[in-house]
């Protein structure tokens, strides 16, 4: 019934099972990986999978090698965060909502193998509107613009709320680094920013602020500052949106 209240810290809360019993060794390293055969097969996975998406566009060595390790990286968070859903999402809801996330997340690496690098990526806004005229649907940079816009409203969200009840939340780490790495951190020079995505990655450096200044020696909380910067700072003075784009 703790779990089903509180979360991950509530089904692990105390150090003894009903029968007086250890939960788990009092020795040793808190939680330890057995093995890294998921996050390397991940990696692999991920690797296989952006250098075949990249070799279609008729990339070049220095393209492959970034389409592979963005591969590579999305790949091991990919894995990463299936462990924790396990142990955190309680619900049908929360396996529906935060599942569409992180699968949104891992779509950013396989569509950037797609993207030639020529020209910007549009704001939301600007490429719902293309897509929902059947105009220019072959061109990732019109998913790419989507995605962004909706993982930064996704995350504004997660991160107002973290601020205003953190009770009994996890810091979303693993479920927005990707958006931080490559929504997050390119936008300053590859994208356009409307109104909404300038509005959530407002929320979001504030939201995380905030979170942060709570608890500031907490490992976890300034990773999720870090995250929350790196994904909010470039949509609120990116680039301003071209309507011609």
């Amino acid at each position: 019934w703790k779990r089903r209240l509180e979360g991950t810290v509530g089904g692990y809360w105390g150090m003894l099972a009903p029968t007086l019993q250890p939960k788990f060794p009092l020795a040793g390293p808190v939680a330890e990986r057995t093995s890294l055969a998921a996050p390397l097969g991940a990696a692999f996975v991920g690797t296989l999978l952006c250098l075949w998406l990249a070799r279609g566009t008729g990339a070049g060595g220095l393209r492959l090698l970034a389409a592979g390790s963005a591969g590579a990286v999305g790949g091991i968070v990919a894995a990463l965060h299936a462990e924790h859903a396990l142990q955190a999402y309680r619900s049908p809801l929360e396996w529906s909502v935060l599942g569409a996330v992180a699968l949104l997340g891992t779509l950013l690496p396989l569509t950037l193998a797609r993207w030639r690098g020529e020209g910007r990526i549009p704001s939301a806004s600007s490429a719902w509107l293309r897509l929902k005229a059947g105009r220019d649907a072959a061109d990732p940079r019109q998913l790419l613009g989507l995605l962004r816009g909706i993982l930064l409203f996704a995350a504004a969200v997660a991160a107002l709320l973290l601020a205003a009840d953190p009770r009994y939340r996890d810091f979303p780490l693993w479920l927005y680094l990707l958006p931080a790495l490559y929504a997050g951190l390119p936008g300053t020079w590859m994208a356009d920013n409307g109104t909404e995505e300038r509005l959530c990655g407002a929320m979001i450096v504030v939201a995380a602020t905030v979170r942060w200044l709570s608890e500031p020696a907490n490992p976890q909380a300034v990773a999720w500052l870090l995250t929350g910067l790196a994904l909010g700072l470039p949509a609120m003075f990116g680039g301003p949106a071209r309507e011609n784009q």
